[in-house]
């Protein structure tokens, strides 16, 4: 394969590879509304995002398609395996421009991918605090109500063990 060709495949992978890291940023965008959503209590400004994040999640799908269609034929160009074409691998092999391209393209999915991920922590340990206070705002308000069989991370529970999320009588 000649240069040019190699290029022309390196451009379409880098194309549906960066549109795919525009979607990412906005799904990152939408969890961050998303939480702020849920700690002001706004349902509407909720729904709109989670609406939102569902169409993004097709638009990554189709996204996703193109990219591992351009990988796959890049792949075959490298004498690779498609599960072996990372963007490590191909920021070392790829030439000049190309490669740097790659590199670049790496660190800010790494990037996105650590604020993601501090993001989901934040969420779930927003969401534990608020079952945590429910759980006490109900004790509190009725205390002679018993134990309510509820549904937890592991399926229902027979009493409720200050793990549980959901009423199971409901």
């Amino acid at each position: 394969m000649t240069a040019p060709e190699l290029k022309t495949l390196v451009g379409e992978y880098l194309a549906a590879l960066e549109e795919q890291t525009q979607l990412q940023a906005t799904a990152v965008g939408h969890l961050k509304g998303l939480s702020a959503a849920m700690a002001s209590r706004n349902p509407q400004a909720m729904e709109c995002l989670l609406k939102e994040a569902d169409e993004a999640q097709q638009r990554l799908a189709q996204l996703e398609a193109r990219r591992r269609t351009a990988g796959d034929r890049l792949a075959a160009v490298l004498r690779c395996r498609q599960e072996e074409l990372t963007l490590k691998r191909l920021a070392r092999d790829l030439p000049g421009p190309e490669g740097r391209a790659v590199e670049g393209c790496r660190r800010r999915l790494r990037s996105m991918i650590e604020e993601v991920r501090r993001n989901h922590l934040k969420a779930v340990a927003f969401l534990g605090e608020c079952a945590r206070l429910n759980r006490a705002l109900l004790a509190g308000l009725f205390p002679d109500a018993g134990v309510a069989p509820t549904y937890g991370a592991s399926g229902r529970s027979p009493a409720c063990s200050g793990g549980g999320l959901l009423d199971a009588r409901s």
